[in-house]
């Protein structure tokens, strides 16, 4: 598609020639001699960059530039100048002018200058387009499915914090999509065409937690022999995203806590600072809070990780979600695994509603997925639920006192029993691989080390109790 391009200028000659040289050029040119037509062209007609001399019969080039940026901000806008207005020039500058260029000036500086703007609008171009395709793939409501009202209220919160550079803490139990939802207030900010860093803190090993975030200098330690970029500086431009946050050692919180306050890191082996332009997103399924009480999480760090905090709930207290979210991963998977799967028997359905779910969405997910491998049918029927008849749908047993109406902490204690249930159930299956046990759950190698202590489990000889 040719660019189009408005040349105004009243002196006849040079009109004319700037005419012949851009349509040479290959552009569509429309010209105007007076600041009163060229005005009236700008407001009709759409053109990609405007030509226009500061000196003009009619309207001033200075007032066509403030009116034609109102109308169309994207137009580019080059002005033309003699040597004796290049103050008028700059001021135009000011009011949103692209560049300006004195008289005379020769036919290939005036090309030169034109190009170099044609090639910034391609940029633009490409970068909304990116931006559109970025915040489509997350687009809340379509590709986040949640139609319950704990998830309307996520929504709203998404939307109000993309709109601003803010710390956020993104809470929730294990399988509640906090990637996810991190990676939506990313693509629906102002940093979207940016990278988007997702750092699991938990799986980096203690000692090399700073050169990891922060990167390191070219013999800063034996074995760095070459200089290394560090994740913050990765995500220049974009969004870290610090997952499983609790498990940083408290001996390195107080480096992090500079980085976010400051906005500069230090490379390890490095005497000197660099700044980082970085969105900070955190997440969490611990209760950080209760880290803060124990001493195990500095309390300062923590309140300037969650400026805002957007708490996912679990999806037993979402029920209304699960019939989508169920069409959504068979839609998914009938097109991953080529199944002509057409949905999901009522019974079948039934059985999802009503399980527990202590893996949430992940869990949910994984147990459609192997249903779909393992069903010879085009629907999906109870049968191909067998693990959750089994394992999932026997009734947690939680001692009630006569007197003990709290429900909120009677299903705090069914959901601690629920866990300590599953991480027994995995450790048993793995035969006592901590780390085999951690992935099958879905959780960290070090959170489950956390748990099989704090819920004192132990090996009894011939299984884990």
């Amino acid at each position: 598609m040719k660019n189009n391009i408005l040349i105004i200028e009243d002196e006849k000659s040079l009109r004319q020639n700037l005419t012949f040289i851009f349509e040479k050029e290959g552009f569509k040119v429309t010209s105007a001699g007076d600041g009163t037509t060229g005005l009236d062209l700008i407001k009709s007609n759409k053109y990609h960059i405007v030509l226009c001399d500061i000196q003009l019969p009619g309207i001033k080039g200075l007032d066509i530039l403030k009116e034609g940026k109102e109308h169309r901000p994207d137009i580019k806008f080059i002005i033309m100048t003699a040597y004796g207005s290049i103050e008028s020039a700059v001021e135009a500058i000011k009011y949103g002018a692209e560049e300006y260029v004195t008289k005379p000036f020769s036919n290939d500086e005036i090309i030169r200058i034109v190009d170099r703007f044609v090639h910034i609008g391609k940029l633009e171009d490409e970068n909304k387009r990116l931006k559109e395709e970025i915040k489509k793939r997350y687009e809340l409501k379509k590709n986040i499915i949640g139609h319950s009202e704990p998830m309307q209220r996520v929504f709203d919160l998404i939307n109000r914090v993309a709109r601003v550079n803010t710390t956020v803490l993104v809470s929730g139990e294990t399988g509640t999509g906090k990637e996810l939802i991190s990676r939506a207030i990313h693509s629906h900010g102002d940093r979207a065409t940016g990278p988007f860093i997702p750092v699991n803190c938990a799986a980096i090993p203690e000692n090399l937690f700073e050169s990891e975030l922060f990167g390191y200098e070219k013999g800063a330690f034996t074995g760095a022999t070459n200089k290394k970029i560090g994740l913050f500086q990765e995500a220049s431009g974009g969004t870290i995203l610090l997952d499983e946050i609790s498990e940083i050692p408290l001996h390195l919180q107080g480096k992090l806590l500079r980085v976010l306050q400051e906005k500069r890191i230090r490379p390890v082996g490095s005497t000197k600072d660099i700044a980082i332009d970085v969105n900070i997103i955190s997440a969490s399924n611990r209760p950080l809070e209760d880290m803060v009480t124990q001493g195990s999480f500095r309390e300062d760090l923590y309140y300037r990780i969650r400026i805002v905090e957007i708490k996912l709930p679990p999806l037993r207290e979402r029920g209304e979600d699960i019939s989508p979210l169920v069409d959504y991963f068979i839609n998914k998977y009938s097109e991953i695994f080529n199944r002509d799967v057409q949905g999901i028997s009522s019974e079948a359905l039934d059985i999802l509603v009503n399980y527990n779910w202590p893996g949430n969405v992940r869990q949910l997910e994984h147990a459609i997925q192997s249903a779909m491998v393992l069903s010879d049918s085009n629907t999906l029927g109870a049968d191909s639920f067998s693990d959750l008849l089994r394992g999932g749908r026997s009734k947690v047993k939680v001692k009630i006192a006569d007197d003990n109406y709290d429900l909120k902490e009677l299903l705090n204690q069914a959901k601690v029993q629920i866990e300590e249930d599953m991480i027994k159930k995995a450790l048993n299956r793995t035969r006592g691989n901590a780390a085999k046990a951690a992935e099958l759950l879905g959780i960290s190698h070090r959170n489950i080390l956390y748990k099989i202590k704090d819920y004192h489990i132990v090996y009894t000889g011939d299984r884990y109790d």
